[in-house]
């Protein structure tokens, strides 16, 4: 990689840029300040919903979020939106029999807020649940909303959902994913108990390819930085590739290098020592 010639940076956020308990560290906020004085394009690329992007990261720590996998792409100049397709009413109801079938646990932002739902003949597995609590409070949870399981989720199909994620044991995930039409939905895990589902053809990749573009960013002026193996595209379309050291055997695969563990600030750490 020529430093020299790195135009935009883009990042991930959960298992990479946040801290253990999903926040963002004062260095780390400074860093991606410097990058922009720098003149360095810097771009948010998450799982997570704009809301939730917003709630962690200033507006004026970046120049385009990348969101819901590429379902959203945000740009805080003009404070405009560009959405990909959501799921369809059908779609969202087929998805939700794995609930009847499987001992899993649903999330679907409804209102700028997460929910989680389980079937209620599976709620006497209290071990896996509290498991399932971790889970959800390691990756999800920097707005430390109270968890509440919600058994009824007939209304879901009702509401616009950009994706629905399930957490559970990866053989079990390994199982619904192996179920799902891969031309009518894409299917990523972001960790191996966690797993999201959204419309075919929405990548971060994708929505990279639109950001390069509607930036004016060459492929080798950018580099990118993730954990998951949802954040895989959005790694191959950047000119170079960064794994964490707490990412999936897959991801370190396909990157070009390893850099440290997100729970050492070492996207802070890797920007310093190479871009500014």
């Amino acid at each position: 990689m020529e430093n020299d010639r790195i135009r935009m940076f883009v990042t991930d956020l959960d298992g990479t840029l946040l801290s253990r308990f999903s926040t963002l560290s004062d260095r780390a906020a400074e860093d991606l300040r410097k990058l922009k004085e720098k003149g360095i394009i810097v771009v948010i690329c998450t799982g997570r919903p704009f809301y939730s992007v917003k709630r962690i990261v200033p507006e004026e720590l970046y120049d385009y979020a990348i969101c819901m996998n590429g379902q959203d792409i945000y740009l805080p100049e003009g404070k405009r939106h560009i959405h990909q397709p959501f799921l369809k009413k059908e779609e969202i109801e087929w998805l939700l029999t794995f609930l009847d079938r499987f001992p899993v646990m649903a999330e679907a932002n409804v209102d700028e807020m997460s929910h989680y739902y389980i079937n209620k003949k599976f709620l006497f597995l209290r071990r896996g649940i509290d498991l399932l609590k971790r889970i959800i409070d390691f990756f999800q949870r920097a707005e430390k909303e109270p968890l509440k399981l919600n058994t009824d989720y007939s209304d879901l199909p009702n509401h616009k959902l950009g994706k629905i994620c399930f957490a559970g044991l990866h053989f079990t995930l390994r199982q619904i994913a192996s179920d799902i039409p891969r031309d009518e939905f894409t299917v990523t895990f972001v960790n191996s108990r966690w797993i999201e589902i959204q419309t075919a053809n929405i990548s971060k990749g994708i929505a990279l390819r639109k950001v390069m573009f509607l930036a004016g960013v060459k492929k080798e002026e950018t580099v990118a930085m993730g954990d998951g193996e949802n954040d895989i595209p959005m790694l191959k379309e950047a000119g170079y590739s960064v794994a964490m050291k707490n990412a999936m055997g897959k991801v370190k695969n396909e990157a070009d290098e390893t850099a440290g563990s997100c729970f050492d600030e070492a996207v802070a750490e890797w920007i310093e020592q190479n871009l500014l």
